[in-house]
């Protein structure tokens, strides 16, 4: 919104939906370093990367990338693509 985009334009084929409140437009190629800025929306503020995932962006390409992992001292989860 505070961008100009409104919910009606999201939900419309130039954008797809990624997490919660969080949209790119719709031809964004989607990387790990992508996904790990989108998801940096979602987690708690005191969130950190962890496991594999800090690996990956660590460049460190060992095991599968996903699914993401982070780690909080909130309660909050928030499941990641």
């Amino acid at each position: 919104m505070a961008y100009g985009v409104s919910v009606r334009m999201l939900r419309g084929s130039r954008h797809r939906h990624l997490l919660d409140g969080v949209y790119v437009c719709a031809d964004t190629q989607m990387t790990l370093s992508g996904w790990l800025r989108a998801a940096a929306y979602v987690p708690a503020d005191d969130a950190v990367l962890t496991h594999v995932t800090r690996l990956h962006a660590a460049g460190v390409l060992v095991g599968p990338a996903w699914p993401l992992r982070f780690a909080s001292t909130t309660g909050r989860t928030q499941q990641s693509a």
